[in-house]
Formats: structure tokens, sequence, C-alpha cells
């Protein structure tokens, strides 16, 4: 028996390729860039990953955000910390009717 899968039948023209990557493919890519950024790896002990997760995600932010903002304040760079984001109302407010 022959299992090898034939390349053939996966391939896409160079054309239809272009097709996808000029101007209109920016159009809604994902979320908008936050402009320069470095990059760390860290691994923190496990309380601390889990108080980590655990408020992040109380605040709906990203971990990555939240660990952000953390040191942007601890470094005294506050103006570079993420924000949570705005709260949405679940219920629309109902005027008083007289």
């Amino acid at each position: 028996m022959n299992n090898v899968r034939h390349a053939e039948t996966d391939v896409v023209s160079f054309n239809e390729t272009m097709r996808f990557t000029g101007h209109m493919a920016r159009i809604n890519r994902g979320r908008p860039s936050k402009g320069d950024r470095d990059a760390f790896m860290t691994k923190p002990a496990r309380p601390v990953g889990d108080a980590i997760r655990h408020n992040a995600e109380e605040l709906g932010m990203t971990y990555g955000d939240y660990i952000a903002a953390i040191l942007a304040r601890e470094l005294g760079m506050p103006e570079h910390a993420p924000m949570p984001p705005q709260p949405i109302n679940e219920e629309l407010p109902i005027n008083k009717v007289a």
C-alpha cells in the first residue's frame, strides 16, 4: 500500500497567492498594531502565574497586556501601561417616566 500524499493537490499558483497579499488583504485582517513592542519569555512560579491569570481575566485583559501594565507601572512608566477594555453595559439604561 502506498500512503504517499501527492503535493500537486495542494499547490496554489503564484497569481492566486498574490491576489490575497495585496492591499485588499489588509482589510479586517486582525487587530490593529499596538506599536513598537519588545518580546520577553518568562516562567514565573506557579502561584504567581495563577494570580496573573486570575487578575487578567477579572480585568478582561490578555495575560501579556496585564503583565506589561504591571511592569510599566513598576518601572515608573504608567503612560506605557495597557489599559483594561471598557466595561460593556449589559443592560440599557431606562429613562424614568414621570
